[in-house]
């Protein structure tokens, strides 16, 4: 059961329509480990590696980073005091370190 709540940011819920229309199967794993692990313990298990962004000069420097698939990477913003944790992005590597999200997911 959740006990951290979930904010949205508007790039976020773009990105999973986009990652849901061209793979739902993976939008509903998503959906699924956040409600039965990010939203419980304020983070995923090792298996998604997850780990801080801390790239110099970086747009998304002192989020949390996990992947749910090799090139399938999900930005979050750490629990903070009020309990809430913020869903930043879906993207890519690629998209991660040009900063350019495409409307529609690679293929």
């Amino acid at each position: 059961m959740p006990i951290l709540e979930a904010r949205y940011s508007r790039e976020f819920q773009t990105d999973l329509r986009r990652l849901a229309r061209k793979h739902p199967k993976l939008a509903r794993e998503l959906e699924n480990l956040l409600l039965e692990e990010l939203l419980v313990s304020g983070t995923v298990s090792e298996e998604y590696f997850p780990h801080i962004l801390n790239k110099p000069g970086g747009t998304y420097n002192g989020c949390m980073e996990f992947h749910l698939r090799e090139d399938v990477l999900v930005l979050y913003s750490p629990p903070n005091p009020t309990r809430s944790v913020t869903m930043r992005r879906i993207c890519t590597h690629a998209e991660l370190a040009t900063s350019r999200f495409s409307p529609d997911w690679p293929d």
